[in-house]
């Protein structure tokens, strides 16, 4: 993270561009800090750095590039492709492959890669907060996929939901798991290439990969600055590297500098030149009027770097010697006590030339305070920035590498996907059927058995003993699919073609896909530390594709559906199974007396109770001008009615078509039958549009059948009656709910059976009031019970929806302020405006 505010403090002083300037409009050769960089130099870049600088970049070409392609889809459907989680790896590999190339072979500088270990000295804090900002972006990646809900920086109010640009997708939800993966295995690539490289010109240029047992800031810093022909660059992202340096009295006056080269401002790619902002210690020290260059590390630890920033966050005139002066000061000066602002800080230490001399580090202002973990804390920050023994200083094991014990875990919060052996809930006989089933589907894909064991020692071999073993069985179908599918598939960047996410995709194969990742990232790392080198390796590019996996498990799972209603496997598929096939069938017979027994009492995946009606429903429809179905709630009179309808010619042979309004009472049923129907019956999806108020229509010109609220409908049938004179059907759901505009639309619906007499009422209810419905639309045939309720219903209150929407910390906390505020007014009083959009 660096120094907090340093780098706007930078850009504010004119050493680096403004932010908000694109490269476009501003030329870094016109900065004074702007340096030409010679051939044969070296980068010393920070891997971590790096990793997200090219995780940016990718994804914005990504981003870009797929906007350019879809210019006419949907807003919704934009932002689900282009969410980071299903940025393809092809976009990191390629984009690694095309930095280092420019870099090494055009204008040939070395670069050294150093990449962080495990161990962190004093950065509890800090590990605490990224793991708390992945866990708040992981929330907001479930609340959209599995409630539709947006963070509300997607949301404005003139235009509604918008398409933002790249940068607030990359803050707002979590970067791909095997990010750092790919990266890694695509530079160990190179650099092996490299090494086998029979031209001499391509030899001269040098690219390595250093893993270091602690964080490499500072191993990066310490090359740039050992360099005594001041040729080698500290190349990253942080701020913190223009702090790092020997003091004054230990070193000589030329050899104490790191040069930093931020990587945001290298000019690589469109310049025949290498070149980008360069700057040292010493600038900044002038820049800032600062008298000795060693008050950059008090600066640091004032405005709070990985270390202090706990203990300075708060300004409290306690916990320091700085903040007690500065207080001092400002009471004298009768102000206002305000937060001490950067410029503030910057400005007091600059003032210390006077009182403690200039140039001596001896001499430099030190920061004091008498709290015990602060010193700690300090006494690290001098010791690291500037060199000096740090073994004793205690530390953390990072946090990835207690995740990778948890490998049958999604994250940190989330439970594992089951606790059973079947991902998809399905019976032991379908399971059974469809593993057998698609081993031989897929060694059938397989050339030879040459190639099929070669799949299995390269990619499956890893995952054994990195996989959760009742996830591993379907790894290596999903693996072998994704590989075959991506093998036979156009490159994307090169085609302009995208993989397009299937509608049917759910929260939960994202939480597999989670899984999956994280299984070839923890193999990838074994395979690394047991010497695997990358050029006989599999790059995760070549094995895994986020949009395809999705794609993947929804044909899998559409076939899991199809293999309920389907005969036992024939010996011809099964011929591969060889030795195992008597054993298989005996446990297929048992297995089958079992289900079939079960089958009796439950109804498959795609049968419902009412199916069982539908001849007599269809015939009390055509008879009737008023039909009352009557049937508990889950057996499927909603889903399944509008089907029906749709499916049989209309009840009156002067209409052509169907045609039917379906009423709900509430807006969130409405959106939810609609999509569900559009899922289930994707043949009839753009036959089914929905309508509510405020101006809300999904529609096309092929709209036949139209969802709408209560409301919409009363306002509808009361202003324009003539609207229904093409409509073959009108359905009120839930009618049985007694509410005010409920009753009106009964009413309304009795008037327009009058003036239309054509068009059919069904009525639908869940409980016995529909007697009371009877009388009122004088229907002399008895209301149609449907049978009972086919799943169990589980009911939920209003507590309850906290835990569901699996708030973050910090959410939670204004959560629970917000619930004491109500309480205590005795909920005489709404939350105001600032509190809605807290909650939202």
């Amino acid at each position: 993270m660096g120094v907090r505010g340093l780098t706007t403090l930078l850009e504010t002083r004119g050493i680096f561009p403004p932010s908000s300037s694109s490269q476009q409009n501003y030329n870094l050769s016109e900065s004074p800090y702007y340096k030409s960089i010679p051939p044969h130099s070296t980068f010393s870049i920070d891997g971590a750095g790096l990793a997200f600088y090219i995780y940016e970049r990718s994804y914005k070409q990504y981003y870009h590039a797929f906007l350019a392609a879809h210019p006419h889809m949907a807003v919704m459907d934009v932002i689900r492709h282009l969410l980071p989680s299903f940025l393809p790896l092809t976009y990191l590999q390629s984009y690694t492959q095309h930095m280092m190339t420019s870099l090494l072979q055009r204008h040939k500088v070395n670069v050294t890669v150093w990449w962080d270990g495990h161990i962190k000295r004093m950065k509890n804090t800090t590990m605490k907060s990224r793991k708390s900002q992945r866990c708040t972006q992981s929330k907001t990646l479930e609340r959209f996929l599995s409630l539709h809900i947006l963070p509300k920086s997607f949301v404005t109010r003139k235009k509604g939901v918008k398409v933002p640009p790249p940068h607030v997708f990359l803050e707002e939800f979590p970067m791909p798991l095997l990010t750092m993966s790919q990266i890694r295995h695509t530079l160990e690539y190179m650099e092996i290439s490299l090494s086998f490289s029979s031209s001499d010109d391509e030899k001269s240029c040098l690219l390595q990969s250093v893993h270091c047992d602690e964080e490499a800031d500072r191993d990066v810093a310490l090359a740039s600055l050992l360099d005594v022909s001041n040729s080698t660059y500290a190349v990253g992202a942080d701020s913190d590297y223009c702090i790092y340096g020997f003091s004054s009295s230990s070193s000589g006056e030329n050899n104490n500098h790191v040069l930093y080269a931020p990587l945001p401002h290298l000019q690589w790619e469109n310049s025949d030149k290498m070149g980008g902002i360069v700057i040292t210690r010493k600038d900044i020290a002038q820049a800032l009027y600062l008298p000795c260059e060693e008050l950059l590390i008090e600066a640091s630890i004032l405005l709070g770097n990985d270390y202090t920033y706990e203990f300075i966050a708060q300004q409290n005139p306690k916990s320091c010697n700085f903040f007690q002066e500065f207080g001092n000061e400002s009471s004298s000066n009768n102000s206002k006590k305000e937060k001490i602002s950067i410029d503030d800080i910057i400005y007091y230490l600059s003032q210390m030339e006077q009182e403690y001399g200039s140039g001596s580090s001896s001499k430099c202002y030190k920061v004091t305070t008498t709290k015990s973990n602060f010193q700690l804390a300090i006494r690290f920050t001098r010791d690291l920035y500037s060199f000096g023994d740090i073994s004793s200083y205690p530390f953390e094991n990072d946090d990835d590498e207690e995740e990778e014990k948890e490998e049958d875990t999604i994250t940190t919060t989330h439970p594992p996907i089951q606790t059973n052996n079947d991902i998809f809930n399905l019976t032991n006989t379908t399971k059974f059927r469809f593993q057998q089933t698609i081993q031989s589907k897929v060694q059938d894909m397989v050339e030879d058995d040459a190639s099929w064991d070669t799949f299995k020692n390269q990619i499956l071999a890893p995952f054994e003993h990195h996989t959760n073993i009742q996830y591993y069985k379907y790894f290596y179908v999903l693996l072998h699919v994704m590989q075959q599918h991506l093998q036979n598939q156009p490159a994307e960047n090169e085609q302009n073609k995208f993989f397009r996410l299937p509608e049917e995709f759910t929260w939960k194969y994202e939480q597999l896909s989670h899984l999956l990742q994280k299984s070839i990232s923890v193999a990838s790392k074994a395979r690394s530390k047991h010497g695997v080198m990358a050029h006989t390796d599999i790059s995760p590019a070549t094995i895994f594709h986020p949009i395809v996996f999705h794609r993947v498990m929804v044909a899998l799972h559409a076939r899991l559906a199809a293999a309920e209603t389907t005969t036992p496997p024939t010996s011809s598929s099964a011929g591969r199974v060889g030795e195992e096939k008597e054993e298989r069938n005996n446990n297929m017979d048992e297995e089958d007396a079992q289900h079939n027994s079960a089958a009796q009492e439950t109804p498959s995946l795609n049968e419902l109770p009412i199916d069982a009606h539908k001849d007599v429903i269809l015939t009390s429809v055509q008879n009737n001008r008023v039909t009352i179905i009557q049937g508990e709630t889950g057996c499927g009179k909603s889903s399944k009615v509008p089907i029906m309808l749709l499916e049989t010619p209309p009840p009156d042979p002067t209409f052509k078509e169907v045609r039917m309004f379906i009423c709900q009472p509430r807006r969130i049923a409405a959106k939810s039958l609609t999509e569900r129907i559009k899922s289930t019956h994707p043949q009839y999806k753009h036959l089914f549009g929905l309508r509510m108020g405020h101006g809300v229509r999904e529609e096309t010109k092929d709209t036949r059948v139209w969802f709408a609220t209560t409301g919409y409908l009363v306002r509808l049938l009361a202003n324009y009656p003539e609207r229904f004179d093409d409509c073959t059907h009108l359905v009120i759901d839930e009618v049985h709910e007694r509410s005010v505009e409920t009753d009106v639309l009964c009413l309304l619906a009795r008037r327009l059976l009058e003036r239309n007499k054509r068009i059919r009422l069904i009525l639908m209810s869940a409980t016995v009031a529909a007697g009371m419905y009877r009388d009122y639309f004088q229907v002399k045939e008895s209301p149609l019970f449907v049978g009972v309720r086919c799943f169990p219903i589980q009911e939920y209150y209003l507590e309850d929806v906290v835990t569901l929407l699996q708030l973050s910390p910090k959410e939670m906390m204004r959560m629970n302020e917000i619930s004491r505020k109500i309480t205590n007014s005795r909920c005489k009083m709404v939350p105001n405006a600032n509190d809605r959009t807290a909650i939202h």
